[in-house]
Formats: structure tokens, C-alpha cells, sequence
């Protein structure tokens, strides 16, 4: 058996073992795109081996595209056998596609339509239960590395490791930074490349994904999770930013990267930005968005010491700060928006009330 193929086969038995918790005698619903069937069939062969009963949906990403090109709007919806079969599963295994993202974009608002029944399936998921992860090798695709500027096999080789880190690894630094945000007040982060930034916490609930859907994360409404996994999200007080963020890791929020951002705040709104490569991007999505879109949204912390920096998952390496901007209602938080930034740091110290939570980029607790 070759390196990736061994992988894939640790990165299956990870997911259905310990993130939806499969068992014997359940339903695993298994949903695909053509570039992911190599996992999906891993997911099939351990699933029966478990005893448990898999069945995959596959979504042609040829059909999807002359579908939403040739068709009505509204022709790509869920029809009631699909939502019978979710109705059905206890768990559920998502590779994400498409594999050609830039043609996905070239769509404009045709491809924004391509899912109507999304926010239905999450509704109908929640409800029943469901324990389902996303397992992002899905994103690492020809087309959307060279969209990105990014070596594919250094990516796929960095997700598919990142995704055999198992939730218990993760899951005790997410609980101890987890208490500090609940207690902290003042947060300092800075960096050599001029960062000094101070924000304020305000006892908002700090959010943790381990990569794990437990007991408490379905009464919680909780019902996703992702592989590979690690985060930390906190939302701070939205009007307390003071100075000045640099990010050393490019953003890959909006689609395409934006390098080097460079944000002043001023009683908590942005008032000056800079870019080294990709601030026409920035500029057109802020200039459309309305809303809160000039304060800080999230703080995120990464947990997942697999993951390395420089890829899109920028925000899970343990010792990566990442500042966003924008919506942050999800966590508690006050903004109205539909804009989001990610601005990440890889060298960044950051003390919670004097005390280093990160130190140079590595965590510290």
C-alpha cells in the first residue's frame, strides 16, 4: 500500500470511528463528488466491515454545470427521495467539491443559485440528528491549487495527514484556551512585522471544534464537524480594536489570494487598509457588502499541529491567530453583516490579561 493510499484509509477510520461515531447496525449516508470516490469507496468498505449499512449519493460536477447553465433556476433543488434517505442515516460522510472552482466563479450569481435546499438539508440534518463531517481533501483538486498558486501534492499530502490528528489530541488545548477566553479581558497581539493590536473580551462562549460531533454537540445544535479540524473561535467586543493588524499568510476568503493586509482600527472600526497583492479583490467585496463589514468579527485560534501554514486551512496550525472581519452572530457577537475576512498570523505573541496564550507562533499552554 502506497503513502497516500494508507493515509486515506487512516483519515476514513478516523472519521467514521471517532467524529460521527458509527456503530453497528446505523445508516452512513456517504455524499461525493467524482474526484472524491477514492475516499468514498474507503468510506463503503469500512463502513460494512463496522457492520454498519453506507450508501453514496454522488453529485456529477459535469451534469451540475450544464444543469445550471441549460436548465430553469430552482433545477438543482432536493426532491423528497433525499430527503427520505436523510431522514433515515445516523451519520453522514461529505467529500466537497467541485474539483473546478474556477469555473464555478466564471458562473457569477448562477452558481450562487446552484443549491436552493441548502439551508433545508442543515435544518432537516440538525433535526434528526445527524453526526456528519466534511472531509476537506475534497477542496484539494488540480483546478482549485492552481487557482490558489498551490503546490497540489505538498496540499493533498498536508490535509490528508492533518486529517488522521484525532479529536483527543486537539480537544485539551481547545478546553484550556477555551476557560482563558471565558475569564480573559484584555487581549494583546503583536508581531515583528508591526502588529500591536488590543482587543477586548466580553465572556462571550468560546466555540471548539476538535473534529468530533459528541452527545452534548447534537444537543447543542452542533451537528458538523470537518476533517482536518482544530479551531478555537471567540467573538471579542466588537467596538474595542485598537491599532494595527499585518497578516504574514496570505487570505483565501475571498476565492483567490490577498497578501499582506494590513488593517488600522480606531475605537473598533477599520479606518485605513493596505495590500500587497489582491486588494482590488478586498476592495470590490467590501465595497458591496453592507452591515458591520469594518469591525472585528472573530478572533480564531489554531489547535491541529499537522496542518501547515501557506495553505487554506491557514487557520487551523497550532500557533496561527487569524482576525476576521465581519459577521461574528454565530458566536454571540453583534455584527450584521454578510462579509467575512480572514486576516492570518503566523508569528504572532498573544497574551490574555499578561498572560502568553501564543508565543511566536507556537502555543502556549
Amino acid at each position: 500500500m502506497g503513502r497516500a493510499a494508507a493515509l486515506i484509509e487512516e483519515v476514513v477510520r478516523v472519521a467514521l470511528r471517532e467524529r460521527v461515531r458509527l456503530r453497528r447496525g446505523e445508516n452512513l449516508l456517504i455524499e461525493s463528488w467524482p474526484h472524491g470516490l477514492e475516499i468514498a469507496r474507503e468510506a463503503v468498505l469500512q463502513a460494512r466491515a463496522m457492520g454498519a449499512r453506507p450508501m453514496v449519493i454522488l453529485e456529477d460536477e459535469q451534469a451540475l454545470f450544464r444543469s445550471l447553465e441549460a436548465l430553469r433556476p430552482g433545477a438543482t433543488g432536493a426532491g423528497s427521495h433525499e430527503w427520505a434517505a436523510l431522514s433515515k442515516a445516523n451519520a453522514y460522510l461529505f467529500i466537497p467539491g467541485p474539483a473546478d472552482l474556477p469555473r464555478a466563479w466564471a458562473m457569477g450569481s448562477k452558481w450562487a443559485a446552484a443549491y436552493p435546499s441548502n439551508s433545508e438539508w442543515y435544518k432537516r440534518a440538525k433535526r434528526a440528528r445527524i453526526r456528519g463531517v466534511r472531509l476537506l481533501y475534497g477542496w484539494t483538486s488540480p483546478e482549485r491549487a492552481a487557482a490558489y498558486g498551490l503546490d497540489l501534492d505538498a496540499w493533498r499530502q498536508m490535509v490528508l495527514e492533518a486529517a488522521c490528528v484525532r479529536p483527543a489530541e486537539v480537544r485539551p488545548k481547545g478546553r484550556s484556551l477555551s476557560k482563558i477566553m471565558a475569564r480573559g479581558k484584555a487581549v494583546r497581539i503583536k508581531a515583528p512585522n508591526g502588529t500591536d493590536l488590543a482587543l477586548t473580551l466580553c465572556g462571550r462562549a468560546a466555540q471548539v471544534d476538535d473534529g468530533s460531533v459528541s452527545e452534548q454537540d447534537l444537543e447543542d445544535g452542533e451537528n458538523m464537524s470537518q476533517a482536518p479540524a482544530g479551531q478555537l473561535w471567540v467573538a471579542p467586543d466588537e467596538k474595542t480594536a485598537e491599532g494595527r493588524l499585518v497578516a504574514d499568510r496570505p487570505s483565501l476568503s475571498l476565492g483567490r489570494p490577498v497578501r499582506g493586509a494590513e488593517f488600522e482600527f480606531r475605537a473598533g472600526k477599520l479606518v485605513a487598509s493596505a495590500f500587497a497583492e489582491g486588494g482590488d479583490r478586498f476592495a470590490q467585496a467590501f465595497a458591496k457588502a453592507k452591515g458591520d463589514k469594518d469591525r472585528v468579527g472573530m478572533l480564531i485560534f489554531g489547535l491541529n499541529p499537522k496542518v501547515r501554514a501557506g495553505f487554506p486551512q491557514d487557520a487551523m496550525a497550532a500557533g496561527v491567530v487569524t482576525l476576521t472581519l465581519g459577521y461574528n452572530d454565530e458566536l454571540g457577537g453583534k455584527n450584521k453583516t454578510q462579509f467575512q475576512f480572514l486576516a492570518p498570523l503566523g508569528s504572532a505573541t498573544v497574551e490574555v490579561d499578561g498572560r502568553p496564550v501564543v508565543d511566536a507562533g507556537r502555543l502556549a499552554l
